[in-house]
């Protein structure tokens, strides 16, 4: 069954499944009809429709898994959805064009080209100079600018729920030192770092997760050390204190991974972190990469020190067990916390609304009273513009989608 070799595929622990944890509450597949999937949990799970239903868990060919492999390519893409995929290619972009056999409403528009235009400056200028109808994702600063009758502007509150984490694997030197973590999280300026990202962005200071549903309350968040409104001379010192305890008072040398692509969710925080560091004598260096490269030393564990964004999700169970427990497949920072563990599986089995937020946000703070790895994120409104000749666009907000993504079968042009 075509459905249930997929799952298996991306709940398979390895380099090639990063979300394979997602799935660890899975104990069997088994068919139920030619049209039906019965998915025995090894223990209640919550969240379980979340992860069956994101936009990760794609159900592939097998046919198309024999015969090319890892299916990275473009024309590996096999599917029965309202546009055939004629090109893909992430350094490039994709080509899609309408599926004349589709079994639904046909789509309107013929073709849909994505151009991948790395550097931001360069995407909003296609788009203002008409070679592109939609631009995602803009700064605050450039919304104005974007402003003119033929523009439509949408703005949302984050709907999924992402990680934005600053730190490395905590069992190799010198981040095997809770002490070194500590003082690394006292000295960002999370306010200063937030406006580095996103220039003129009106942004609140978030904890771990900027979703306004699932984060730690913004009244609770400015409490934390490390994440008021700036960085104090009190936190200074005692970071100062903290490193001086760890043998690292003459001075301290970091690498961090990191790359041009997509710069606001890497190399731009990584930059702004320099000197922030340098205020307690660690010297953070630059190692600057591809992006599939600086990836792939992260599936490895093989980095010193990242400041990197995730993927967004639509329910906290995903990054909080991938990222953090034990044996999550993301556990970038090789994170190993006994009572952790407990408490991170114990909310996947709770039943009652106000019960599980409270037991999410606690695992929260106690990561970040824990610091195995900084956070980085904010309280903000995302936006995307679209020429008016685009109709009925659907994004983010309007498919009240818990992560990003652009819904266009239904979408038309007005020429």
């Amino acid at each position: 069954m075509t459905s249930s070799n997929s799952l298996k595929r991306i709940g398979t622990p390895g380099a090639a499944a990063p979300r394979a944890s997602t799935f660890s509450q899975i104990e069997s597949y088994t068919a139920g009809g030619p049209n039906q999937l019965v998915i025995k949990l090894k223990a209640p799970f919550v969240p379980i429709l979340v992860p069956l239903s994101d936009k990760w868990t794609t159900i592939v060919s097998p046919e198309a898994v024999e015969k090319n492999g890892d299916l990275k390519r473009g024309d590996s893409i096999v599917g029965f959805g309202p546009f055939i995929c004629e090109m893909a290619e992430s350094s490039r972009g994709a080509t899609l064009v309408r599926n004349p056999d589709y079994w639904g409403k046909k789509p309107y528009l013929d073709k849909v080209e994505y151009t991948t235009i790395l550097d931001t400056e360069a995407r909003h200028a296609a788009f203002k100079s008409g070679q592109a109808d939609v631009s995602d994702i803009l700064p605050d600063l450039l919304i104005d600018s974007f402003k003119r009758d033929d523009v439509q502007i949408y703005e949302f509150d984050q709907t999924g729920v992402a990680l934005s984490l600053i730190g490395g694997p905590n069992d190799k030197a010198p981040l095997n030192d809770e002490r070194v973590r500590k003082a690394i999280n006292l000295v960002i300026d999370r306010t200063q770092l937030g406006q580095a990202a996103f220039p003129g962005a009106k942004q609140k200071n978030a904890g771990l997760f900027g979703n306004p549903v699932w984060g730690v309350p913004e009244a609770d968040v400015v409490k934390m050390p490390g994440f008021g409104p700036k960085t104090t001379d009190a936190e200074l010192k005692e970071a100062k204190d903290l490193l001086t305890a760890a043998g690292h008072g003459g001075g301290l040398e970091i690498v961090i991974n990191t790359t041009k692509a997509y710069a606001a969710h890497h190399s731009d925080r990584a930059e702004a972190l320099v000197p922030m560091l340098a205020r307690v004598g660690i010297d953070l260096k630059l190692n600057v990469m591809e992006f599939a490269a600086m990836k792939d030393a992260e599936n490895k564990r093989e980095m010193q020190f990242t400041a990197a964004t995730y993927a967004a999700y639509g329910d906290p169970n995903t990054p909080l067990v991938n990222s953090f427990h034990s044996a999550g497949t993301r556990n970038y920072w090789n994170f190993k916390d006994a009572k952790y563990d407990e408490l991170v599986l114990a909310q996947q089995k709770e039943e009652d609304k106000a019960k599980r937020l409270a037991a999410v946000i606690d695992l929260q703070r106690y990561l970040l009273t824990g610091t195995p790895v900084a956070s980085g994120m904010w309280y903000q409104k995302t936006s995307i513009a679209t020429k008016k000749r685009v109709k009925n666009f659907q994004g983010t907000l309007s498919a009240g989608a818990s992560c990003s993504g652009w819904f266009l079968a239904d979408t038309w042009l007005d020429s």
